[in-house]
């Protein structure tokens, strides 16, 4: 149970940064088995090493996070088969900070960082793969109309009014 926890934890939240990112979270929305665990755990790996930077950082520069870590320590002991193994409960500790930076990063590096004109940048490449959303995006930057061909024979002519979201 403890490596499963110790595991999954980092593996979550770098499901969730994954999804939530901007830059990719249009790839993942279209993967699905292998290779969307390979991706989850490879940002899985990203979000735990940024939580151990953070950790050595609050240890470092904060008095106030070096008084309260036991008690965290102590409150996850409780989630553990063997709670004296001090380094089982560190790494268990940094799961969890990988599991709430996960969760949390994506936010100010969507807002803050990617100003709307990337944002567009970022959504047109989402969508180079793919024909018709291509021409879906063109039309709607460039204010042209569409017509479109069904398999039935059925001939649809008009303004496309709003993209589709790539997820």
């Amino acid at each position: 149970m403890d490596s499963a926890l110790i595991l999954l934890l980092p593996l979550v939240g770098g499901y969730i940064f994954a999804n939530k990112w901007l830059i990719t979270s249009y790839s993942v929305a279209r993967e699905e088995g292998h290779r969307l665990y390979f991706r989850a755990a490879f940002y899985g790996v990203f979000v735990f090493i940024v939580a151990l930077l953070l950790r050595f950082i609050l240890l470092g520069y904060s008095d106030w996070y070096v008084g309260a870590e036991p008690s965290i320590t102590n409150y996850l002991c409780r989630f553990l088969k063997t709670p004296t193994d001090t380094s089982q409960v560190e790494t268990l500790l940094i799961s969890v900070y990988a599991l709430l930076v996960g969760s949390a990063l994506w936010f100010p590096l969507n807002k803050l960082i990617f100003p709307l004109a990337v944002r567009r940048r970022i959504l047109n490449w989402a969508v180079k793969d793919d024909d018709f959303e291509k021409l879906i995006q063109t039309a709607v930057q460039r204010n042209l109309p569409v017509c479109v061909t069904m398999d039935n024979k059925k001939v649809y002519v008009g303004f496309v009014t709003v993209t589709m979201n790539p997820r």
